[in-house]
């Protein structure tokens, strides 16, 4: 995700040819100290799992711009990730090998973890199987700096996502909230959300996700009490699934995030979550099945459309058509896609070339801007040009993270004065079941004053390391 704007120069850093050497001083120096060995042995372990499985077919190689630039299919990604490992057993092995294995750094640091490339395999293998275990070596060996993972620290009671919400005044204190203490939550005397009172206990869990309930707390408590009058009581989570740790290589933390908000929902007696955000689902899912394994989820645009809801061209006012709805990559089972065409059936519109088990990453995958400034936006891009190619003039999305990318390099494309999306809008799908518009470039501009404005001193002093 894009956080941190500040002039149109820092908007498309060039990317880096080589992987710089880690920071020490804005490097956790109890990483230094740290055993590495069961890592690499796990990492290890992947690749001979992998290279026994894989039939080197190349159905990957042509479903990846990185894959293909380079010609490397997973099996000689595999190969040239066990060459660079040969012989490490220390993180300064681990730095020298990236030093000497560039083209694979790159690959790693690339790559948004959205598992297209492999999720047509035969052989069923996942791309992030093996990007998992490489991100968080990249973070210990410091190349993913503390100031990266800081933005992002959803465990915490500061970060991005909380600050922003905290400066604007978005609370949801009204509501049967449940929170979940941060990490840091006993040496942080300035936590806004100590004092939430424990909800009563309710069958139903909305999770609308982070971007949502940030940046759309209108649409967020229409959802809920929409939710409400259809399903009964419910509790309301703010948190962030800790996708966004996952990213810059926190994979412990991110399982144990997850984990901790499914067990305190099944604590107060939840049995079904719903959610708005197709990574959301993906994520808690895969908690779920360790710690509370009977837990259901259920995409809220399916239940509304089990409950009748359809949505006229009326509803579209202020967008031009014919739309198009645009998958996440994280819905490649088709959960959330499907069931927002079918509400929108009634629009004009035209079918989006890449869905389901197809979609492309959105461009906020994988924390690649930390990186590289330029990738993301070219895959935010591709959507543009592949709608724009149909005829579409406006993209609905059904994953909010989605919705402000887009919006978000048309915010930046106005302000590079480039105007190449200028006959293009940008929706999510409860924007136009609500009748309620998000005010992109109102929060791309407060998220620009969170740095340059007067509060920039006290945001700093919570977000940089």
């Amino acid at each position: 995700m894009r956080f941190r704007v500040t002039s149109r120069k820092t908007a498309g850093t060039a990317p880096t040819a080589q992987p710089a050497s880690p920071s020490r001083s804005s490097w956790n120096r109890s990483r230094a100290m740290a055993d590495v060995s069961p890592l690499l042995d796990r990492l290890r372990q992947t690749l001979a799992t992998m290279e026994d499985v894989c039939i080197g077919c190349g159905s990957c190689l042509n479903r990846c711009e990185l894959l293909e630039g380079c010609s490397w299919n997973l099996a000689a990604l595999c190969a040239e990730s066990r060459a660079a490992l040969d012989g490490a057993s220390t993180l300064d092995d681990v730095r020298r090998a990236m030093a000497k294995h560039r083209q694979l750094y790159r690959q790693i640091r690339l790559c948004a973890g959205c598992d297209r490339c492999t999720a047509r395999c035969p052989q069923d293998l996942s791309m992030t199987d093996l990007w998992r275990p490489w991100r968080e070596l990249l973070r210990d060996a410091g190349f993913i700096l503390d100031a990266d993972v800081a933005l992002v620290e959803v465990d915490r009671v500061w970060n991005t996502f909380s600050v922003f919400r905290h400066l604007q005044g978005v609370r949801y204190d009204d509501l049967p909230v449940l929170h979940i203490a941060p990490i840091d939550a006993a040496e942080t005397p300035d936590d806004p959300d100590a004092d939430i009172a424990l909800p009563p206990s309710a069958e139903t869990l909305f999770f609308p996700g982070c971007t949502l309930s940030a940046y759309a707390p209108e649409l967020t408590r229409m959802a809920l009490a929409w939710l409400e009058e259809h399903e009964g009581p419910c509790l309301l989570s703010t948190q962030c699934c800790a996708w966004p740790l996952e990213c810059v290589g926190e994979m412990r933390r991110a399982i144990s995030w997850r984990e901790r908000i499914v067990a305190a929902a099944r604590e107060r007696g939840v049995k079904r979550i719903v959610t708005v955000c197709p990574g959301c689902e993906k994520q808690l899912a895969a908690a779920a099945a360790t710690v509370a394994p009977d837990m259901e989820f259920f995409s809220l645009a399916r239940l509304m459309l089990d409950a009748g809801v359809q949505v006229s061209a009326h509803a579209f006012d202020g967008c031009p058509l014919p739309m198009t709805v645009v998958d996440s990559c994280n819905d490649r089972a088709g959960k959330h896609g499907p069931a927002v065409r079918e509400l929108l059936a009634a629009v004009e519109s035209r079918p989006f070339p890449c869905t389901g088990i197809d979609a492309w990453c959105c461009g906020a995958g994988g924390n690649v801007v930390s990186f590289d400034g330029r990738m993301p936006r070219q895959r935010t891009c591709r959507t543009f040009e592949l709608g724009d190619a149909i005829g579409a003039r406006t993209v609905v999305s059904a994953c909010p993270t989605c919705a402000y990318t887009y919006a978000f390099e048309r915010w930046m494309d106005a302000r590079d004065a480039n105007q190449h999306w200028g006959h293009m809008q940008n929706v999510n799908y409860l924007e136009v079941v609500f009748g309620r518009r998000i005010n992109w470039p109102a929060i791309f501009n407060a998220l620009v004053d969170m740095w340059n404005g007067e509060q920039a001193e006290w945001v700093a002093k919570r977000l940089m390391p």
